[in-house]
This record gives C-alpha cells, sequence and structure tokens, in this order.
C-alpha cells in the first residue's frame, strides 16, 4: 500500500507537468479569441499547482505509513517473536543438574557414614608397634579420607543450594517477560487509533486542497 501511494504521488507530479505544459500552448488553440487565455491559463495552473500540493500529501502519508504503522506492526511481530525466543532459551538453559547431585550426596553421606564407623584399629598381643604404625596409617588413610568426602559433600549440596536459586531467578524472569509481554500486545490498540487518526488527517488534508482548488478555479472561462 506504500508503494501504491509513491506511484499515485509520481502520477500527480506527470498529470501537473502535462497541464503546465498545456498553457504554454494556449495561445495557439484559442487563436481566434485570447482573451479569456489569461484566465483559462491561471485555472490550469491552479489545478497543477493543487495537484502538486495533492503530490506532496501523498508522500507525506507513505512515509508515515512507512515510519509509523509499518514499524507498529513490526514491534507488534517482534514482541511475539522475543516470546517464543525466550521460552527457547529457557528450555535450552534452564536445564540443572539437581536430581543427580542430591543421588550423589545421598551416596556420599552413606559413605561417610561407613568411614566414620569403622574401628581406628584392632590390637592384637605382641604387636603394639607394629599396630601403633598400623593404627597410625589408617588414621591417616581415614582422615584423608573423611576430608575428601566432607568437601565433594559440601560441595554438592552447595551446587544444589546455587542451582536452586538459579532455578527460582528463571521462573521470576519469565514471570516478568509475560507480565511485559502481556502488557505490550495492547499496543495494538494504540496502534489501529493513531493509523486511524492520521487517515482522518491526510484525508481532511486532502479535502482542503481540493476545495480550495474549487474555489480558484471557479472563475475559469465557460466559453457562454
Amino acid at each position: 500500500m506504500i508503494k501504491r501511494k509513491e506511484g499515485l504521488a509520481a502520477e500527480y507530479g506527470r498529470l501537473s507537468l502535462a497541464m503546465q505544459t498545456v498553457t504554454e500552448t494556449s495561445e495557439d488553440t484559442y487563436r481566434i479569441d485570447t482573451n479569456d487565455v489569461p484566465l483559462l491559463n491561471e485555472g490550469i495552473n491552479a489545478s497543477a499547482k493543487h495537484i502538486l500540493t495533492g503530490q506532496t500529501l501523498l508522500e507525506d502519508e507513505s512515509r508515515g505509513w512507512d515510519g509509523g504503522v509499518l514499524e507498529d506492526f513490526k514491534r507488534q511481530r517482534d514482541g511475539l517473536v522475543s516470546m517464543r525466543d525466550m521460552f527457547d532459551r529457557k528450555d535450552k538453559l534452564s536445564k540443572d543438574n539437581i536430581s543427580q547431585l542430591e543421588r550423589r550426596i545421598q551416596a556420599n553421606e552413606g559413605k561417610l557414614g561407613g568411614v566414620r564407623a569403622k574401628p581406628d584399629s584392632l590390637r592384637k598381643p605382641g604387636e603394639a608397634e607394629k599396630i601403633e604404625d598400623a593404627i597410625n596409617k589408617v588414621c591417616f588413610v581415614m582422615s584423608v579420607a573423611l576430608k575428601l568426602h566432607s568437601n565433594i559433600l559440601l560441595q554438592d549440596k552447595e551446587s544444589v543450594v546455587q542451582q536452586h536459586a538459579r532455578s527460582v531467578f528463571i521462573r521470576e524472569c519469565v514471570r516478568d517477560e509475560i507480565k511485559f509481554f502481556q502488557s505490550s500486545q495492547f499496543h495494538i490498540s494504540r496502534m489501529h487509533q493513531d493509523w486511524a487518526q492520521e487517515r482522518v488527517k491526510y484525508a481532511e488534508l486532502q479535502v482542503d486542497n481540493w476545495k480550495s482548488l474549487s474555489d480558484e478555479i471557479d472563475g475559469m472561462p465557460l466559453g457562454e
């Protein structure tokens, strides 16, 4: 529709130019009686002038469509596309391994309980020194194992807490996005209102233009 208005405006320009060219041959056309030629040319030039005004209005209206309602339609489309993309991002980026971590935490807690339940050592008669060395070695290994399991357990629990917080944050962001999207969709009402008001404005400008032309050519000679 923008292209059609631009094309019509171009035709108005050609028509105006053709009318101005017509006045150049008025003297030859009405050679028998040229008394009314000035008034005739004045009327034709008035038509050419107002047709140019009509061309300007069509061009302005076309630019208004291009920068106004067309951009509004794009904005409406972009809102829908952004909502679709938001859900795509959520599905792609909101995945977590909380269930896997919880299973691992349970397994490590079981291992940790087993480590803590083991006796330091079993003493046997006549092997005190040997047993003491063994006890020391076992205690060292157990302490390292206990520390390792504790660290892993703490890291997993911390990761679960962080991922839960991240999941809550993502849901809140999605909620806010949906609320904004819902309100932005009513932009379509403003878009239609603005579009209708612009159509009224340019229709009135065109009417004023042609009324003014009608007044100016009212005195053209009729050959009566």
